[in-house]
């Protein structure tokens, strides 16, 4: 392995490993990010804890490279906030492996989920997390780190609102309605035009080698941009949708504000992270009308930073270190009630 190198000042890296692709900073003490590197999915359930690691060990030194550091340098701690993270055994088997696999880098590694890192990079306090990238999932994290969860299920029950469940919608709509089975509303031709072009397919038969033999779920998830797009062109099929999608994600935060404590029960931080929330116009209404009954008032804004920030901050926290950072920065504000 590459020599050692005892950097001049401490430095500390996160990584944001989400389903479709991950991205790793590597900052100072004082919160600069020196460098950045993006890499593939990194879901211990998609692809194994052996992969996982290496992946992720691999973003660390693109990094390193990116922020033209040296290849052995050490860190003083490493965050990996990576989706499919929830449980506290697969969390300390993605840690143990790491360190026993690349003793070098860190002697300090925490693994939490992605929620944890995302709201760690937008707010100092307690929040809620609704993250709607290829999947979807909410997350409440009190003051007092207590947590409360709804959704983050997967694509066969859950994913609701999320990308994956929007492409999985919208192309069963399509089978329905060329079969004539149950009522339509509206008018299908452009969801159905997109859905060939998309999948470069002749028929619904040859669909059935991208929902089975050869599935891919962040590929399928993909195809929500089409409905995007058929919102963006009035599509009246697409905005329902959308619509819809809008509603879960709302029920989502609805579901966790019950056990929200007394500072979030007035005023609620809503971080909303992932791509999907990048179309708010079109979930607004839904999102709205599924959280109407919530008294607290609501303040949504949109992560425009990586959570591999918050990643980073986490360990480092977690190493004894406190770094500097300005939360405002990473956000745009989206809605306020």
């Amino acid at each position: 392995s590459a020599r050692r190198v005892i950097p001049r000042m401490p430095l500390f890296a996160g990584i944001e490993g989400g389903a479709s692709k991950s991205t790793c900073v590597v900052m100072d003490e004082t919160g600069r990010v020196l460098g950045r590197a993006v890499g593939p999915d990194t879901n211990h359930w998609l692809i194994g804890v052996q992969v996982t690691v290496e992946r992720c060990y691999n973003l660390v030194l693109e990094a390193l490279k990116a922020g033209g550091l040296p290849p052995g340098t050490t860190l003083e701690s490493l965050g990996m906030s990576l989706s499919g993270a929830d449980q506290l055994a697969a969390r300390t088997e993605l840690q143990r492996t790491f360190l026993a696999k690349y003793p070098d880098i860190t002697s300090h590694v925490t693994v939490c989920t992605d929620t944890y890192g995302a709201l760690a990079t937008g707010f100092e306090r307690g929040g809620v997390v609704p993250i709607a990238g290829t999947g979807s999932n909410c997350v409440l994290i009190n003051d007092d780190g207590s947590v409360h969860t709804c959704g983050g299920w997967g694509h066969l029950i859950g994913d609701d609102g999320a990308a994956f469940w929007i492409a999985k919608e919208a192309v069963k709509a399509i089978f329905n309605a060329l079969d004539n089975y149950l009522e339509r509303k509206h008018d299908m031709t452009f969801i159905t035009n997109s859905m060939m072009e998309f999948f470069k397919v002749e028929s619904r038969k040859d669909m059935l080698t991208h929902m089975y033999r050869d599935f891919n779920k962040a590929h399928f998830a993909k195809f929500c941009t089409k409905v995007v797009e058929g919102a963006e062109k009035n599509d009246g099929y697409c905005l329902s949708l959308l619509r819809e999608a809008g509603f879960l994600l709302g029920s989502h935060v609805k579901a966790v504000y019950p056990q929200a404590d007394k500072a979030s029960q007035q005023c609620l931080n809503i971080l909303c992270t992932g791509s999907v929330f990048l179309s708010w116009k079109y979930l607004q209404a839904g999102f709205l009308e599924a959280t109407s009954s919530v008294p607290a008032q609501l303040r949504l804004v949109y992560m425009t930073e990586t959570a591999a920030i918050g990643a980073a901050l986490l360990a480092a926290r977690d190493a004894s270190h406190t770094i500097p950072i300005d939360y405002s920065a990473h956000y745009s504000p989206l809605f306020s009630t």
